[in-house]
């Protein structure tokens, strides 16, 4: 409960508390002034989730805490554990921008953002499969690249849950066919 975090954070900044075990509420200690070591446990954690932009959000998050840590507590040391992020966290805590352009040729040669507009699109029904090879086939003008459907779930009557994943380019703004018998819908990815 967020009382007993805070509790917790309120012992610890008035020194009753040595050691704090936190998840990513640590910002809620109101003194950081005190502390001499924060360590960053599996700082990796969001490159195994499978996202295309994993390694920024990783690396934003590493600077955050940098950044949080640099006013808050000069003086500490930062201890980042991570499993195969090195190069990564070396970047996060440099004053250089390699990060930013090996990202951005990196999204170039994957047609990422924003190089490419991602459209997710979540296609529901009885004829959701009918409807997959319609979108297919009607969106290869307009895309760059387009992800095999994959689906994510069925109902015992025959309801059938597929995503495709569109890589668009950033100019076209294409009409996603309607199909009886199926629900499409279309979310865009920043």
């Amino acid at each position: 409960s967020f009382s007993g975090k805070k509790r917790f954070f309120d012992d610890f900044s008035a020194g009753r508390t040595d050691i704090l075990l936190s998840d990513a509420s640590f910002p809620a200690v109101e003194n950081w002034t005190e502390c001499g070591l924060f360590a960053v446990l599996n700082a990796d954690f969001f490159l195994y989730g499978g996202s295309w932009s994993a390694e920024e959000k990783t690396f934003m998050w590493l600077r955050k805490i940098e950044t949080f840590l640099g006013e808050a507590a000069p003086g500490a040391l930062l201890a980042v554990q991570t499993r195969g992020a090195e190069k990564l966290c070396g970047q996060a805590f440099s004053e250089g921008n390699d990060f930013y352009e090996e990202q951005r040729g990196e999204r170039k040669k994957f047609n990422f953002p924003p190089f490419a507009r991602l459209i997710r699109l979540r296609i529901d029904g009885k004829k959701a499969e009918d409807a997959c090879e319609r979108v297919c086939a009607e969106m290869r003008a307009a895309a760059v690249e387009i992800s095999p459907p994959s689906q994510i779930s069925a109902s015992p009557g025959g309801r059938k849950v597929f995503e495709i994943v569109l890589k668009i380019k950033p100019d076209k703004n294409p009409v996603i066919p309607k199909v009886k018998g199926a629900k499409i819908t279309a979310g865009e990815e920043m």
